[in-house]
C-alpha cells in the first residue's frame, strides 16, 4: 500500500496521525495472518506543504517503483486533484480524504473519497445553527476557513444556502493553506460580533479562535466539520464548539466493546498512542476509513489484487465496525464518496467527554 500526504509542513498535524492510524490497522491485520497469508506492506512519502507539487511525483513513484496496489492520503483537495490523473494513468486506485465537486462528478474509476465533498455539509451546518440558536430568527454568521478548492466551493454553497434561509453572512475571512497565524481573521470576527461562526479550518486554528471569542466575551456557537477539529480542541472551557463526525470519536463508552476496536487499540498502544487524546489525533475516526476500506476490499479481492480489480473491490466495500462507523459505510456509486450523513458532537462540561447532540443529519445533494 502507498501513502502520500504532508508529513512535514502546514498539515503535519493531520498527516502524521493519519499514517500512524493506518499502521495500526495494517499491523492488526498482519497480526491476524494478513490477507490470505500475505502481510500488508506500507510505503509512505512526504508531500510537504499543501500545493507543493509533490503529490503527482509521489503517486508515480508509489505506483511505478513500489508497485502499490492502492494509494491513500491526500488530506487537501488541491493535492488530490493534481495526483488524480497520474493515478488514473497508472491504473492505481487513489483514496483521498477530501476532494472538490469537479473531481467526483461524474465518478472517476480510480478515485475514491473517504469522507465527503465539503459542500455536502452545508445543510447539516444550517440545521445545527438553528438548533443552537433557537431564539434567533435571523442569525448573523461568519464563514471562516482555510483556502483550497473544496472549502472555496463549500463557502460559496454555504453563503447561498444561508441567505435563502434568512441568515446574514457578515464576512468570509478565508486564509492561506500555509498560514501560520489566524490572528488577523480572528480579530475581524471578534469586531463583527456575529451570532455564530461556521468553519472549515485546519485543527491548529481552533484553539486560538475559541480563545479569542472567549476573551472577547462572545459566548457563541462554533459549528465545524470534523475533518478540521482535533480531539484536543474540545474543552469544557468552551462547550459551544459543535463538530460533525462521520464515524464516532475513539472515546471510552463509544467502543461498544467491539473485538475489532479492542484489537486496534492494542496496536495503537504499541505505536505509542496510549491515551484517549493520542488515539484521537488528527482527523480521528476519519483516518481509519481508508485503511479499513482497503482491508475490506483486499479480503474480497484476494491476493494479488490491483488495478481495475482493486477498483472494483473498492466499489463493493461495506464497513460495519460498531463504535467506529455506521452500518454499511460504503463508497457511493454516484460520486465515490462515503459520507451520507453527520452526527454532531459537543463536550459535556460535567463529564468532560464528547457526546452526540444531534441525530444523523443527511448530507446535502451536490
Amino acid at each position: 500500500m502507498g501513502f502520500s500526504d504532508g508529513l512535514s509542513g502546514a498539515i503535519a498535524a493531520y498527516a502524521q496521525p493519519e499514517l500512524n492510524d493506518a499502521k495500526a490497522v495494517f499491523n492488526m491485520v498482519n497480526a491476524e495472518g494478513g490477507i490470505n497469508g500475505h502481510p500488508i506492506q506500507l510505503d509512505a512519502l512526504d508531500q510537504g506543504n499543501p500545493g507543493s507539487g509533490k503529490a503527482p511525483a509521489n503517486v508515480n513513484q508509489l505506483a511505478q517503483q513500489d508497485h502499490a496496489s492502492v494509494i491513500f492520503g491526500m488530506a487537501i483537495s488541491n493535492d488530490c486533484e493534481s495526483a488524480m490523473p497520474v493515478a488514473a494513468q497508472d491504473q492505481v486506485p487513489l483514496l483521498c480524504q477530501h476532494a472538490d465537486t469537479s473531481q467526483v462528478i461524474p465518478p472517476r474509476k480510480y478515485l475514491f473519497v473517504d469522507t465527503d465533498i465539503e459542500s455536502a455539509e452545508v445543510g447539516s451546518e444550517l440545521t445545527m445553527l438553528h438548533k443552537m440558536l433557537p431564539g434567533v430568527a435571523h442569525p448573523r454568521i461568519v464563514i471562516f476557513g482555510n483556502q483550497n478548492l473544496g472549502t472555496e466551493q463549500w463557502g460559496t454553497a454555504l453563503k447561498a444556502a444561508a441567505q435563502k434561509d434568512g441568515v446574514t453572512v457578515l464576512s468570509e475571512p478565508f486564509m492561506s493553506e500555509t498560514a501560520t497565524s489566524a490572528a488577523p481573521q480572528i480579530s475581524q470576527i471578534v469586531s463583527e460580533h456575529p451570532d455564530a461562526v461556521i468553519s472549515e479550518l485546519f485543527g491548529q486554528f481552533y484553539p486560538p479562535l475559541l480563545t479569542g471569542l472567549k476573551n472577547a466575551g462572545l459566548d457563541i456557537p462554533v459549528i465545524a466539520n470534523s475533518a478540521g477539529v482535533f480531539y484536543s480542541s474540545f474543552s469544557s472551557a468552551y462547550p459551544k464548539l459543535a463538530a460533525a463526525f462521520i464515524g464516532a470519536p475513539l472515546e471510552a463508552g463509544q467502543y461498544h466493546n467491539s473485538s475489532t476496536v479492542q484489537a486496534l487499540q492494542t496496536q495503537m498502544k504499541k505505536l505509542g498512542m496510549t491515551t484517549t487524546a493520542a488515539m484521537n489525533q488528527g482527523e480521528n475516526s476519519l483516518n481509519l476509513i481508508a485503511p479499513f476500506a482497503i482491508v475490506n476490499a483486499l479480503k474480497t479481492c484476494g491476493f494479488p489484487c490491483s488495478g481495475p480489480k482493486m477498483a472494483d473491490a473498492l466499489n463493493h466495500v461495506s464497513l460495519n465496525i460498531p463504535g467506529l462507523f455506521p452500518n454499511n459505510y460504503k463508497y457511493s456509486a454516484t460520486d465515490h464518496t462515503g459520507a451520507t450523513g453527520y452526527v454532531y458532537y459537543q463536550i459535556n462540561p460535567s463529564t468532560n467527554q464528547l457526546a452526540p447532540v444531534s441525530g444523523v443529519l443527511p448530507a446535502s445533494k451536490i
